[in-house]
């Protein structure tokens, strides 16, 4: 086809393949709305309107509507790109639409009236049917347009919501994989630390050992169950981190002393999976830095401002340490909050005191 062509190809005309029945599903209630509109001005004006004009008048926007939706499907198909043919086409089809009004009036009218010689009798002269005539033309015209726009409109408003569907669910997927791909990172981390405290058990205290692998075992089903579930309720995500300060106790013994603290009514709240196990390992981290060091974590749960805020305090008995970063865990922590819930989650690091240090996180209920 030359490109000169009336008809858009599909790359620069995305109504060309629109179905009929669509755009009979926009044409039809507009041409009704034009067909009432203009019968009920013909009774305004004309208050002894003939009961057989009435019909005949519904009769002729009964018949332009079944026109109008082969008219309205050839131009979505010819496209209004800057072509000069294109325009001609367009203004052509509009044109003979406008005019086929008048004569199909005089269809619907001899079809009634029986009297096919009604146009053309002698009481009728000729300026004011030329008047007439542009009056019907011009009107015509403007119900063509108007139709055509609003069927545009709706094509375009279907074609922004389709856009704006696939985006959002391009997100979602990019969030979900995102989201298992840092969980991906912070299992082996968390898997790979606690194994380290096995090995350096197993000599000194082979025992101690063996217990902490089969709680390592339970805490590693209970990750790796429904991995799929980003979000877990917030008792199930403090049996898994109780599990893990178990695992450590039986490592450090009483040098690790730990309690929960959880808010009434705040157990079914949802939370992402793995969230409070960074905080606490972070804790026993900066508490335990030196060998004979003592640490005392105290996590804690509670509703605060319509929010939920979770906070992990070690009270360590060595010294605060200015903290310039976020490790593994921490740093893993805030990209999963920040792309699980964009601005609407927080977390925050910072020295408790003298000798402690504070993780807080806080999550939309």
């Amino acid at each position: 086809m030359r490109d000169n062509a009336p008809v858009a190809h599909a790359s620069d005309n995305p109504w060309r393949d629109v179905p009929i029945r669509t755009i009979a599903w926009v044409a039809i209630p507009f041409w009704s709305y034009v067909a009432l509109s203009n019968v009920c001005y013909a009774l305004l004006v004309a208050r002894d309107l003939p009961a057989e004009d009435i019909i005949a008048r519904l009769l002729q926007f009964a018949v332009l509507t079944a026109l109008v939706i082969p008219c309205y499907k050839l131009a979505l198909r010819i496209g209004w790109s800057r072509n000069a043919r294109r325009i001609l086409a367009q203004a052509a089809l509009a044109l003979g639409f406008a005019a086929s009004a008048r004569f199909i009036l005089w269809a619907t009218f001899s079809l009634v009236m029986w009297d096919p010689s009604w146009m053309t009798s002698a009481r009728m002269e000729l300026i004011p049917e030329l008047r007439l005539i542009g009056a019907t033309l011009v009107n015509q015209l403007l119900a063509y347009f108007a139709g055509l726009a609003v069927l545009l409109g709706v094509l375009t408003f279907r074609r922004l919501r389709e856009v704006t569907l696939r985006a959002e669910r391009a997100e979602r997927e990019y969030i979900n994989a995102r989201l298992q791909a840092l969980r991906g990172q912070l299992n082996p981390h968390f898997l790979f630390n606690t194994l380290h405290s096995v090995c350096g058990l197993i000599d000194e205290r082979p025992s101690t050992a063996r217990t902490m692998l089969v709680r390592l075992s339970d805490l590693l089903r209970s990750s790796f169950r429904d991995e799929e579930q980003e979000q877990v309720a917030l008792a199930e995500e403090l049996e898994t981190v109780l599990t893990y300060l178990e695992i450590q106790k039986l490592r450090f013994s009483d040098r690790l002393a730990f309690h929960i603290d959880v808010e009434p009514g705040l157990d079914a709240t949802a939370v992402p999976r793995f969230v409070l196990q960074p905080l606490a390992e972070n804790a026993i981290m900066h508490g335990m830095a030196g060998e004979r060091d003592r640490v005392d974590i105290r996590i804690s749960a509670r509703k605060v401002s319509g929010a939920l805020e979770l906070s992990v305090v070690n009270s360590s008995s060595a010294p605060a340490r200015q903290v310039r970063e976020l490790g593994v865990g921490l740093g893993n922590t805030a990209e999963r909050l920040r792309t699980l819930y964009s601005d609407r989650a927080s977390l925050h690091y910072q020295p408790d005191g003298e000798s402690g240090f504070v993780v807080s996180v806080r999550l939309p209920i």
